[in-house]
This record gives C-alpha cells, structure tokens and sequence, in this order.
C-alpha cells in the first residue's frame, strides 16, 4: 500500500478538525447518535481485542469470543469508557492498557461475562473472525496494534470505494484495487501495463492512482479523528499506521 500523499489536509468535508466529539457521544446514552457512536467503536475496535486475547494463546477460539464480550460489556457498561481522558493519551493505548488490566484479574473479567448474563455486545458470525488470528512470535499488545492499523485501512479502503462508485469513478477505484491491494505478478505490475490492459493514456493511470492515494489518506484521516483529541494526536497516529503496516518509519512530513 503507497503512501506517497504527505500532506495534511484536502477537502475538510462535512468533518470539524477533530471529533472527539464521537467518544462524548457514546457516553450519553441522551445524545440521538448513541447508539450509532456505540456501534461504531464496536465495529473499529473488536478485531484488535479478539487478535490480541488470541496472541495470549491460552485463549482457545471460543474463549476469546467470550472474553471480547465481556470487555466491551466492561467498557460500554462499566465504566471503563468514561474513564479515558484524552489528554493523556489515544484512545487506541487506552484501550489496549484496559484490555491488559481486564485480563490481569481473571476474575473481574469471568465476572464481566456474567454479569452480561449471556448478552451479546458484538452482533458476529464465524466470517467475522476470518483472517484474525495473530501470527506467531508478536506480542498481545503488537497484534493489537497492528489489527486497529489493518482495521483503520480497511474501512477506510471501504469508503473509497463506496465514494468512488457513487460518483462514477469505478474506473479509478479499479485501477488503485488491481495496483494497490492486489498481490503483485511475478513480472511485476506498471503503470504502462495498467494502461494496456485499461485501454486507457497511461497518463490517466497516473493521475487516477494519484486521486485514489490521495483520497484514501484524507479518508484515514478522517477515521483517526473518529477517536484523537488534537491533530497533533491524529498526526501521531498516522505515522503509527504508516510504521505497522509498512514496518517502516514514517519519512519526515508524511504525518
């Protein structure tokens, strides 16, 4: 996956600066957008929790789904959410040092499931734990890591292509999926056989990956404000994504 756009900013959108606003929002069980909020942090966080519970390898595959449960349960239920102060961190490390003190105490988290009587947080089916599973030789708090910057990536892949297809550029998104995000022939892609096998200048195959990278970076963006504070905060975290998903340091200026 190309980060080649360095710059902040691009079309602000219907989005403030920040929005913080979305974690307040699922505090208030009175706000017309909590349950949307709710839902939300569910959906972005549950991958990383269940890849991490499962790097701690005494989990088996059910075990871990019931211990995901039972500490969103925590989280949404038991205070956990309303105790996270931006200021003193990403929601993202919060979360990964409250999923590592819920499982210190095996008991308050035995009891968590409990006390959910059997409810369920997470609305999943078995495709939903596909391609989840952590590989062997990381840490808990290393999948986790690496699971919210797949998972950031992917919804965010996701709302480029919903994007471009709602606006008539298929042909752009099509370009970036047969480039980007699949895996490479053995003679390699280029842009002069993308244009071939397009029937397009390869010019134009330029400038669509360029719109396409461009975009996908604004649209990860905005996602990191779902849950930063500050921009200096949203910069922080996509220079992490950039490092967990490319094992490379992000170069200087591309947060």
């Amino acid at each position: 996956m190309a980060f080649e756009e360095t710059s902040l900013g691009g079309p602000a959108r219907s989005f403030p600066t920040t929005r913080w606003s979305l974690i307040l929002q699922a505090r208030d069980p009175s706000s017309p957008t909590y349950q949307a909020s709710i839902n939300d942090l569910c959906r972005m966080y549950w991958k990383p929790v269940y890849a991490s519970l499962r790097a701690l390898r005494q989990f088996s595959n059910e075990e871990a789904k019931d211990l995901t449960q039972g500490f969103f349960i925590e989280l949404l239920e038991g205070g956990m959410l309303d105790r996270f102060q931006a200021d003193r961190g990403s929601f993202r490390r919060y979360l990964r040092g409250a999923l590592r003190q819920f499982m210190l105490d095996r008991r308050d988290a035995a009891m968590a499931i409990k006390r959910g009587g059997g409810k369920n947080i997470l609305s999943l089916d078995a495709k939903d734990f596909e391609n989840v599973t952590p590989a062997r030789g990381t840490t808990a708090e290393e999948v986790f890591d690496r699971q919210w910057a797949k998972e950031v990536l992917d919804r965010a892949v996701e709302d480029l292509r919903e994007e471009m297809t709602e606006s008539g550029k298929e042909l752009h998104f099509r370009l970036f999926e047969r480039y980007e995000l699949h895996e490479p022939e053995v003679e390699g892609t280029t842009y002069a056989r993308m244009a071939q096998e397009f029937g397009i200048k390869e010019t134009d195959v330029t400038n669509h990956l360029f719109s396409c990278r461009s975009r996908l970076r604004e649209l990860i963006l905005t996602r990191i404000r779902d849950y930063a504070d500050t921009e200096s905060d949203v910069r922080a975290e996509l220079a992490e994504i950039f490092t967990l998903l490319t094992g490379e340091k992000a170069p200087y200026g591309h947060a």
